[in-house]
């Protein structure tokens, strides 16, 4: 069986598949009268039509078997913890099919989110603590779904 083990995701490593959504460091400003602060331009949504929704994903143990990858060719897919929730990133670019050779799988932590570029490969969503997610993706999810089966099972760990 093919292995590989989730690094914790950095700017450099993650770039080839889409932004790390991090609010650590960015620019505030005070809005409504000094009741919030304004956090902009952390991300762009590349998506013909977005529309937003919450995933409540189930706890995931420390090792899973990945069988099968999907993309969106119509619009990029972002995931944000509302609870801080650890989860699993496994992707491997946008090549007309993916290989194990080019799988990756990175660690988000401690509030960190991911937008997807459009047409990268990955896997669902894998939280190790369970939880919801806000998600932001094309409004018809099933006109913007390629999926793709490995002949064998690949397993990544944590």
């Amino acid at each position: 069986m093919f292995s590989i083990l989730a690094d914790p995701v950095t700017e450099k490593m993650f770039a080839p598949y889409g932004h790390i959504i991090d609010i650590a460091g960015q620019d505030a400003r005070e809005i409504n009268h000094g009741c919030a602060l304004r956090i902009g331009s952390i991300t762009r949504i590349d998506a013909e039509d977005a529309c937003v929704n919450i995933y409540r994903t189930k706890a995931s143990s420390s090792t899973i078997h990945v069988e099968e990858l999907e993309r969106h060719p119509r619009g990029s897919q972002l995931f944000m913890p509302l609870f801080r929730q650890t989860f699993i990133v496994v992707v491997a670019g946008t090549e007309e099919y993916p290989s194990r050779e080019c799988l990756r799988a990175f660690v988000f932590s401690g509030g960190k989110g991911v937008n997807l570029f459009r047409g990268v490969w990955h896997h669902s969503l894998i939280s190790s603590d369970g939880g919801d997610f806000l998600v932001v993706e094309h409004c018809k999810p099933q006109t913007n779904i390629e999926t793709f089966e490995f002949s064998e099972t690949l397993e990544v760990t944590w």
